[in-house]
């Protein structure tokens, strides 16, 4: 019989006992870590949703900032935005000018070197949309109506670098990043790397009118895909009312992804509204 007589444990079982221990609380630390990530990456996902509504609501409910020393001139066409005015702007100076949504710019090629950064993935730029109220068949100010069509609204973008107040940069949380934004067309899809959400327009861009009722319209830019600058957006925007693309029965889908590897989906739009879906553990398959 072995008897140790009160002497304790031997310097094995201490050993065996302290690497025990020390697996049990590296499984349980890891358990805890990826349950820590997925809680994460879902309140990412649901605030940046939460934002996209945001933004969709401040569309239908005509939330523009008001910035005094930006004047619209909307006798041009498209309008005439100038940023430097030094003095406040008299109350209803701009009352041809008309705000008509936001666009929302994805994958943007800050740094403008052709290509995009990890950061810029987990950014989202948002610029307002300003139009003419008015439009004049023959170019004279004496035979113009309240514009009706988008091509007759011609919106312009608000530039940050000119308006900082009124473009915003969201970053998403936890190292989300957006990886993909497109439109399921059938069995096809088209890429976008700006959207739109529109006032009052109901989906062509020649007869969609702007005097309808309160409703707001999701869209993408055809031709815009990724690694553009807000100079290339801008530009883009001038022809708007002829390369916008807003959804009828497609869909809008915003890819995104943590640096685990952990995916969700973002269906914006769906008979042109502008509604969100979230699907994170059946994400789209186009996210893939």
């Amino acid at each position: 019989m072995n008897d140790r007589g009160g002497a304790g444990y031997t310097i094995l079982e201490v050993l065996l006992f302290i690497a025990v221990s020390s697996m049990m609380f590296v499984a349980a630390m890891t358990a805890m870590s990826g349950r820590q990530a997925q809680v994460e990456f879902a309140q990412s996902v649901r605030e940046f949703e939460g934002k996209i509504q945001d933004l969709a609501n401040d569309v239908n409910t005509g939330y523009f900032p008001k910035l005094p020393t930006i004047a619209c001139n909307g006798s041009t066409t498209p309008v005439t935005l100038n940023f430097s005015e030094t003095v406040a702007q008299t109350i209803g100076s701009s009352n041809d000018c008309l705000f008509v949504g936001k666009v929302l710019h994805f994958m943007q090629d800050v740094n403008s070197n052709g290509s995009i950064d990890e950061e810029e993935r987990k950014q989202v730029v948002t610029y307002g949309l300003v139009g003419n109220r008015y439009y004049s068949p023959t170019g004279s100010v004496d035979d113009r109506v309240l514009a009706d069509t988008l091509a007759e609204v011609r919106p312009v973008a608000v530039a940050s670098s000119l308006a900082p107040d009124i473009a915003d940069t969201y970053t998403l949380k936890f190292g989300v990043k957006v990886t993909k934004v497109y439109e399921v067309l059938g069995a096809s899809e088209e890429q976008y790397s700006a959207l739109l959400f529109l006032n009052n327009f109901a989906g062509s861009s020649t007869s969609s009118s702007v005097n309808s009722s309160q409703t707001v319209q999701a869209g993408g830019i055809r031709g815009f895909n990724d690694a553009q600058s807000e100079s290339n957006l801008i530009t883009a925007m001038g022809g708007v009312h002829t390369t916008v693309n807003l959804v009828s029965s497609p869909k809008l889908i915003i890819c995104l992804e943590d640096e685990r590897g952990k995916k969700a989906s973002l269906q914006i739009g769906q008979q042109g509204s502008s509604g969100t879906v979230l699907k994170i553990d059946d994400y789209e398959t186009g996210c893939n």
